[in-house]
């Protein structure tokens, strides 16, 4: 194993009433690592990250304490651009194990030709024990060849799996926002899809989930109108058609071209409670929502926590009702926890990062929540 995974912080407090707060820890990729993404699979916790010039890839089979040895996704060395903001790899799960990333190589030192999104999966079900003796791991542990599926300058990819095996990368580029699909388990994709419908800021991120439906989400800022406020594309279950749904309560009116993070993620348990949970910028508020399966608000609606100065949001949930939002203030991470109402289920909470750009979260077995930052 790679040694100690580093700092992971417990959120244990009383809230008012003495009721326990839903715990939340902050853990550390490898030294080095910055914008994070990460995924739970059977309780071990995979995360890709980019260091240096390459995506890494990590896996902790113990909540945690300790990472496998970081294996490079990328085939050609180097050939990553350095990451910040909200620019790192995208990872998701497909069925029968299988891990699919994507990132964006931009290398202004390099020809245009290697320029654009570029995806690669690996077969976790190919698994041999660890020598180490702390569980096992896929067999040589080797990403397939990346695929190029777009050759010019892009933004805030994305990937996304659902359980039948299709597989869909959203990003923007000159051409709008983009999608590209494969009915293969991501072996090929079909050429990239401008979405009808979207007129998306350029340097924004894109975020795509598949629902337990089938149903498909792909969250842009949308520039229409100048103003810029988040949405979500939602086609049903086969894509077959697709609909746009606005977020932002508050127009954002620049002048300038934003760039902003934003995030989504589908949301376990119950038909009864929202499908998948948002996060977005406007200026320097954070706000959060529950969404139906066609993307639209649902529940409490657009929820405005108290973030000042905060960037890059992520947001998850868990079966029990409880949504985690944690954003970056410099190069500070917080966090707070509501219930579906808007309700907050304790203060603002904080710790110091090693980075103020972009970091990911995942919800835990036991239903806690983890923040996997910047080591």
């Amino acid at each position: 194993m790679f040694g100690c995974a580093a700092a992971i912080l417990a959120a244990g407090c009383l809230r008012p009433g003495g009721v326990p707060e839903v715990p939340v820890r902050v853990l550390r990729v490898p030294a080095g690592g910055a914008v994070p993404d990460a995924l739970v699979d059977a309780g071990v916790i995979h995360a890709v990250y980019v260091r240096a010039n390459d995506v890494w890839h990590v896996a902790s089979p113990d909540a945690g304490r300790s990472w496998t040895p970081p294996v490079r996704v990328n085939a050609d060395p180097g050939s990553v651009d350095e990451p910040g903001m909200f620019r790192g790899p995208s990872l998701c799960l497909g069925p029968a194990g299988r891990l699919h990333a994507v990132w964006y190589p931009l290398r202004r030192d390099r020809p245009a030709s290697e320029w654009g999104i570029r995806y690669a999966h690996l077969d976790l079900a190919a698994a041999t024990p660890d020598p180490s003796g702390s569980g096992t791991r896929p067999s040589g542990r080797t990403w397939s060849r990346p695929l190029a599926l777009s050759r010019d300058p892009a933004d805030g990819s994305s990937v996304a799996a659902s359980e039948e095996g299709a597989v869909a990368v959203g990003w923007v580029d000159e051409d709008g926002l983009r999608i590209a699909r494969s009915t293969d388990g991501g072996d090929s994709f079909a050429p990239p899809e401008s979405v009808p419908g979207a007129d998306p800021v350029r340097s924004c991120v894109s975020r795509g989930r598949f629902l337990p439906g089938g149903e498909f989400l792909l969250l842009y800022r949308d520039r229409r109108d100048s103003a810029r406020r988040e949405s979500v594309m939602a086609w049903g279950r086969g894509m077959t058609v697709s609909d746009r749904a606005t977020l932002s309560g508050r127009p954002w009116p620049e002048d300038a071209c934003p760039t902003t993070g934003g995030w989504l993620s589908v949301v376990p348990g119950p038909s009864s409670a929202p499908a998948a949970v948002a996060a977005w910028e406007t200026g320097e508020e954070i706000s959060w929502a529950g969404l139906d399966a066609r993307g639209r608000l649902t529940g409490a609606g657009e929820v405005r926590t108290h973030a000042v100065g905060g960037r890059w949001p992520v947001v998850v949930a868990n079966a029990s009702g409880h949504v985690c939002v944690s954003w970056k203030e410099s190069a500070t991470i917080q966090w707070q926890v509501f219930n579906w109402a808007g309700a907050p289920l304790g203060p603002v909470r904080s710790q110091a990062s090693l980075s103020p750009h972009a970091h990911s979260a995942v919800v835990l077995p036991d239903g806690s929540f983890l923040l996997v930052d910047a080591g």
